[in-house]
């Protein structure tokens, strides 16, 4: 395994200003060689480099089980890439003194993120990617990548992600931009974190899910009122509250809401993975881009969990790999 950061480089964005300075944290699992070019996978909003765990770390990586020997993301056969976010809560540029709203927030964009990994492949000397493994966010800046840098990817796998956002899953992001902008405002952030991310989640998850896991009475006791999910919420908040800057969540959830891809500029071939229940990139919406896509093909995974079924259900998503990248049949 191997970390690195890019050295300094001015970086022009999409909705105007510049990162004078724009530094992108990466990951290498695996040796570079002629013989067999990388994958880069890239994760959700709060995923990270970190797809598997390095040397001196505590804690497995976000996608730990996804790069198994013997499956199509083994580093030893393929090296396997990653970043931190270009504004995000890892070691990559977080602040600058352009390209920001009113708030003093990165008016960040999806086409920005896709450019920061042209600059990863520059200084690696990585002329072309074997495929581009993205999942929610990531899987936007996949598609995003093949549209801006098309010489320089095979084929893409995107996992729950479409050519724009779903309204309704915006609407829901404006309410947590809100929620975080008005506890920054309050001289709280960690709180408006907390309490947005807890209203992410319910969006992550399927309503199968919440049903089966939180479908009990709530307990009353000495007039406290108790819901079985609210633990949940709170601990998702909590955790999640702890690493990410305020700024950040705002950042990329906006970006996420910017994002526009023209489907007939994506040449490489795609296959997109609709998730059922899926209520942040829903199927319906996917099985929409497939048709509009020069080479692409869908597969649609029955899942009680939703969107959150790439990290949840390796069972799953494993075989979808495999199938994509080469190896076994699908088993949906």
């Amino acid at each position: 395994m191997l970390d690195g950061i890019t050295n300094p480089t001015p970086l022009p964005l999409h909705h105007g200003g510049r990162v004078d300075d724009c530094r992108i944290a990466w990951r290498l699992h695996g040796e570079l060689s002629s013989r067999a070019r990388p994958i880069l996978v890239l994760g959700g909003i709060s995923a990270d480099r970190r797809v598997r765990r390095g040397g001196d770390e505590r804690a497995d990586g976000w996608w730990e089980w996804a790069l198994a020997a013997g499956h199509s993301l083994d580093p030893t056969v393929h090296p396997v890439l990653s970043v931190d976010w270009l504004g995000g809560a890892g070691d990559s540029t977080g602040t600058w003194r352009t390209g920001v709203d009113a708030d003093g927030v990165p008016l960040l964009s999806v086409p920005d993120l896709a450019d920061t990994i042209a600059l990863v492949l520059d200084q690696l000397e990585i002329e072309r990617l074997s495929a581009i493994v993205g999942s929610s966010f990531g899987g936007c800046v996949a598609l995003a990548f093949a549209e801006r840098h098309p010489a320089r990817v095979d084929r893409l796998v995107v996992i729950g992600a479409a050519d724009r956002p779903c309204p309704l899953a915006g609407a829901v992001r404006v309410l947590q931009r809100r929620i975080v902008m008005e506890a920054l405002r309050r001289g709280e952030p960690d709180a408006g974190v907390r309490f947005a991310r807890s209203l992410a989640v319910t969006t992550y998850r399927s309503e199968a899910e919440f049903h089966l896991r939180f479908g009990s009475p709530p307990s009353v006791h000495a007039g406290r009122v108790r819901f079985p999910f609210e633990a949940y919420l709170d601990h998702q908040g909590e955790r999640f509250a702890e690493r990410f800057p305020a700024e950040a969540f705002v950042a990329l959830s906006r970006a996420l809401d910017l994002h526009r891809v023209d489907p007939a500029k994506v040449r490489c071939r795609v296959t997109l993975v609709a998730l059922e229940g899926d209520r942040v990139a829903p199927p319906r919406q996917i099985r929409e881009l497939v048709r509009r896509l020069p080479d692409a093909e869908l597969v649609e995974l029955r899942t009680r969990v939703g969107h959150d079924a790439f990290l949840a259900e390796p069972e799953k998503i494993l075989p979808v790999l495999d199938a994509a990248l080469g190896g076994s049949e699908v088993a949906a």
